[in-house]
């Protein structure tokens, strides 16, 4: 199951890749990627079976 979770989610994180490197290319196509600022914001993704969590939602603590 855990082999499952982790190949769904990085199979995820490969397909937003591939939309990013194809705006970026229409970006080049049109002459806009000079003047165009793009950021990235993240949280801290899926737990993925560490401390045997695999959701954002739980909290936990050390100690």
């Amino acid at each position: 199951m855990l082999n499952r979770a982790r190949a769904g989610y990085y199979g995820a994180m490969s397909h937003i890749d591939q939309q990013i490197n194809r705006f970026l290319m229409a970006l080049d196509e049109h002459g806009l990627r000079e003047d165009t600022y793009i950021a990235f914001t993240s949280d801290h993704g899926e737990m993925m079976g560490d401390h045997h969590m695999f959701r954002k939602g739980y909290p936990y603590s050390c100690g």
